[in-house]
């Protein structure tokens, strides 16, 4: 989970970021973003998403703070 809980994964310090935010998630071999329901909403690429696949190198914009998505084939 990302966001500015103690409890998130991934802890981001940044007040336009919800407590729980969003999370990523593998699924048969994908990986998933999903928006936990947060005040300000999830990017990905720029535009506003739910629930969205993830491939190498998308951006992640949550709040003002971006990430950039990597994964490597097992």
């Amino acid at each position: 989970m990302l966001g500015r809980s103690r409890e998130s994964d991934i802890r981001i310090a940044d007040d336009n970021v919800s407590r729980r935010h969003a999370e990523v998630v593998q699924e048969d071999g994908a990986y998933w973003l999903n928006d936990l329901g947060s005040t300000n909403g999830t990017e990905l690429n720029g535009r506003t998403v739910t629930h969205a696949l993830l491939t190498d190198g998308d951006r992640i914009t949550i709040g003002s703070t971006a990430i950039v998505f990597g994964c490597t084939p097992p």
